[in-house]
C-alpha cells in the first residue's frame, strides 16, 4: 500500500521466495498456480482506488521495464473508463431525479450548448405551448430557431441578457413572451447558468423555464388596482 501510495508497480518474480511475513500472500497465490505477479496501482482524479494484477501461471516471469510501461497503460485506460462509467452513472440519477420533480412542477428544462448553437427544450413545455404533434417537441433547435418563438418586442432585450450572461458567466433571470401553437403570447421566466459538461468539458447554459403567465397577470392587476386606490386616496 506504502508503494501503491507512491505511484509504484509491486512485482514478485518468484511467488515461492516470498518472505515468511508475507506467507498469507504466498499461500493464496500458490494455491492459484501464480508464480509470479504484478500489481499495478488504479488512480482517479488522485486518489488510490485499487489496483489490478498481472500474474504468470506457466513458468516464472521476470517483468521487463516495457512489460510494465504496457501495463501501466492498460491500467490508466482501465482507470479512466472506471471514471467515465462513474460519471454516466452520476448523471444519469441525476436525469431520473431531474425528470420526476419536473414531472411535479410546471417548469421545464432547457440546454443551450455554446459549441453547436442548439438548444434543447423539454418536451412538457413544448406540449403546455401546444407544440407535443411537431419534431419541436423533442430535437435540438438552433438557437435561432428557438428566438423565433420570443414576442419581437422581448427578443432584443433577451437576446442582450442572454450575451452578457454568458460572456460574464453570470446567473441568467428574465421574463418574456413566448408565441403559442394558437398564436397567443404566455409569459415566461427563464433561470440559468452557464457550466461546463462534466464528461466533454463544453461550455453549456442550462436551467430551466417556467409558466408564469398568471403571475403576470395577478401582478398587473394588483397594480391596476394600487393606482386607483392612490387617486382615490388622493382626493
Amino acid at each position: 500500500m506504502q508503494k501503491f501510495a507512491r505511484h509504484e508497480v509491486v512485482s514478485v518474480d518468484l511467488v515461492k521466495e516470498l518472505p515468511d511475513e508475507a506467507q498469507a500472500e504466498r499461500e493464496i497465490l500458490s494455491m492459484q498456480d501464480i508464480q509470479s505477479v504484478l500489481l499495478v496501482p488504479l488512480f482517479a482524479q488522485g486518489a488510490l482506488i485499487g489496483f489490478i494484477g498481472f500474474d504468470a501461471v506457466r513458468e516464472p516471469r521476470m517483468w521487463s521495464p516495457p512489460d510494465i510501461v504496457l501495463l501501466q497503460i492498460v491500467a490508466d485506460l482501465l482507470s479512466s473508463a472506471l471514471q467515465r462509467l462513474e460519471a454516466e452513472v452520476k448523471l444519469h440519477e441525476q436525469d431520473i431525479r431531474l425528470s420526476l420533480a419536473l414531472a411535479a412542477s410546471n417548469d421545464g428544462l432547457f440546454d443551450y450548448d455554446l459549441a453547436t448553437d442548439t438548444t434543447y427544450i423539454s418536451p412538457n413545455i413544448t406540449a403546455a405551448l401546444g407544440y407535443a404533434s411537431k419534431t419541436t417537441s423533442t430535437a435540438m433547435l438552433l438557437a435561432e430557431d428557438a428566438f423565433a418563438f420570443i414576442h419581437p418586442d422581448d427578443l432584443p432585450m433577451v437576446r442582450k441578457r442572454l450575451e452578457a450572461c454568458v460572456a460574464a458567466r453570470e446567473p441568467l433571470n428574465q421574463h418574456f413572451r413566448v408565441l403559442t401553437a394558437s398564436g397567443e403570447h404566455r409569459w415566461y421566466r427563464i433561470r440559468g447558468q452557464v457550466v461546463a459538461h462534466p464528461l466533454t468539458n463544453r461550455m453549456r447554459l442550462v436551467g430551466l423555464l417556467s409558466d408564469v403567465t398568471e403571475m403576470q397577470q395577478y401582478a398587473k392587476t394588483w397594480k391596476g388596482w394600487w393606482k386607483i386606490g392612490r387617486r382615490i386616496c388622493s382626493r
